[in-house]
């Protein structure tokens, strides 16, 4: 059995990036897919009652930035010393942004109002998102958000 488990829905959401960090660092691990029917009798003995949760040698880790965090550390992948590592968990927090947005609009059930949601989501937060993951791109050189790590994602061709 691998040393590592990750444990999430069988879609991509808040797991993705877990697995695509796995995937660049090419640990063996188990992809433990739930649905819905499985999660049901599971969520209370979680930590927080909800998903991602990660095995780690026995260490059970929840919270997907945690997660990842913990991940970045443990694989080289946290960006070069204090500043880099900053710099990735500033990227990671402004995708929690969009993230939120996207669900908050998906899970609206008024119709109008996710109408207006989606529309505010196209026409104002996803420009002001972009332009603002541009602006720190280009800071950065262009290129990467955080270290030039481009040597770590060779052959890496997704994790579906």
């Amino acid at each position: 059995m691998p040393p590592i488990k990750l444990t999430y829905f069988n879609l991509q959401g808040k797991g993705e990036t877990i697995r695509l960090m796995l995937a660049v660092a090419k640990a063996d691990y188990e992809d433990n897919r739930l649905d819905f029917q499985q999660w049901a009798p599971l969520r209370e003995t979680t930590p927080f009652g909800h998903l991602p949760i990660m095995t780690v040698d026995g260490e059970e880790l929840a919270e997907s930035g945690t997660i990842i965090r913990f991940l970045a550390r443990k694989f080289d992948l946290a960006g070069d010393g204090e500043v880099g590592f900053a710099h990735a968990d500033m990227i990671l927090e402004h995708v929690k942004d969009y993230r939120k947005e996207i669900i908050d609009t998906a899970f609206t059930e008024d119709v109008g109002e996710k109408q207006k949601l989606a529309e505010n989501f196209i026409k104002n937060f996803a420009p002001a998102w972009l332009a603002a993951s541009e602006r720190m791109l280009i800071l950065r050189g262009g290129q990467w958000f955080s270290s030039n790590r481009e040597k770590a994602f060779e052959g890496v061709t997704g994790c579906d």
